[in-house]
């Protein structure tokens, strides 16, 4: 026999903290807003790939974060006013029993102006490379609003995508939105902007392509 010492070194430590730097904030039913995350990482939690979910939206509303999955520190939180009143918004890191959170507080009143905003189904759309994949996109029409919103897309890398909408222009609640990848894009998370505009009023919404 002989002996072995055996020596087990304590885990690197690391954290992850979530915040939401517009905590409180008021928006019409059937508006949009964009609320900035942060996320601050320390020891192995840094460059992690993270996923955000949501685990409270207000009711009648929707709610969702882009990207989805992430290795950095920032990201979106996009709200759609529901019924109106005071509504806890919270956000979460999915990691451990007990998950890293942070909480907004959404003040939804009556639309009384005109308006319009985006919202896409699914709001993080998984696509292979080179096959088109269709995600549905409400047109959410709020105050009386009527016109025709004429539709567009940016990519976070131009040349490489196709996005093409059915139709490009409407007066209706929603279209078709099919999104096409190129071999050259890199799998993982990127962004997809859609944005609509009707006389002088332009609107956007940010939506998760998770590539394959």
């Amino acid at each position: 026999t002989a002996p072995l010492t055996l020596v087990v070194p304590a885990l690197p430590t690391s954290s992850i903290a979530i915040q939401l730097l517009t905590p409180t904030v008021t928006i019409a039913s059937g508006g949009l807003v964009a609320i900035p995350v942060r996320l601050t990482r320390t020891g192995v939690a840094v460059g992690t790939l993270l996923e955000l979910r949501m685990a409270s939206f207000p009711p009648g509303g929707r709610a969702w974060i882009t990207p989805n999955f992430t290795t950095g520190d920032t990201a979106t939180l996009q709200v759609l006013g529901g019924l109106v009143g005071n509504w806890p918004v919270v956000v979460s890191v999915a990691l451990g029993a007990s998950p890293p959170t942070a909480v907004a507080t959404v003040n939804v009143v009556p639309a009384t102006t005109p308006d319009f905003s985006l919202a896409p189904t699914p709001s993080d759309l998984v696509i292979t490379r080179g096959v088109f994949t269709p995600v549905l996109l409400d047109i959410v029409r709020s105050g009386g609003f009527t016109g025709a919103v004429s539709l567009t897309a940016v990519t976070d890398n131009p040349g490489n995508y196709a996005v093409s909408f059915s139709p490009a222009s409407t007066t209706g609640n929603s279209v078709q939105v099919d999104v096409y990848a190129s071999p050259n894009i890199t799998p993982g998370p990127h962004v997809l902007i859609l944005r609509g505009t009707s006389g002088g009023i332009t609107r956007q919404v940010v939506m998760t392509l998770n590539v394959r």
